[in-house]
């Protein structure tokens, strides 16, 4: 069974968050963090995770991997936020932001925009991303339904 502390479990939110996917030493609980997708214009040279990726490579069946939420999910995380804002014209720029195209960019570019609800989304956002990777970490752990 893998129990991680807060700090691994928000470590690890925080690095998806910015791109990067986890791999878990299923004995040790060691965390791995490797380049995602954003980051395939690396040539192999400049690898900085060269070590890292074999280390997995040569022993794929000792880690879990631990991805970042789909664009579904964190669509939902946008929306759930909006039910947060105690701000009517800011709840109405939100809707209609993520009833656009490209909803992600007109979310990003209404909340940077939105003073003191900019830093109550970057934390909403982290509780949510947190909760995220305990629910991975439970189905990892064969808990059907997580929390």
């Amino acid at each position: 069974m893998i129990t991680l502390s807060t700090e691994q479990i928000k470590e690890i939110a925080e690095q998806l968050e910015i791109g990067f996917t986890c791999f878990l030493d299923k004995s040790t609980n060691e965390l791995i963090f490797l380049a995602g997708d954003e980051f395939e214009f690396l040539d192999a040279e400049d690898d900085a995770w060269a070590e890292e990726r074999k280390k997995i490579d040569d022993n794929p069946d000792d880690y879990y991997e631990i991805e970042k939420m789909d664009s579904t999910d964190s669509y939902a995380v946008m929306q759930d936020f909006v039910y947060t804002v105690d701000s009517e014209k800011l709840s109405e720029d939100l809707v209609n932001a993520l009833n656009h195209d490209k909803p992600f960019k007109q979310f990003k570019y209404v909340i940077d925009d939105s003073g003191e609800y900019r830093q109550k989304w970057f934390d909403f956002k982290s509780m949510k991303m947190q909760h995220w990777v305990k629910s991975e970490i439970d189905l990892i752990n064969g808990n059907e339904e997580p929390e």
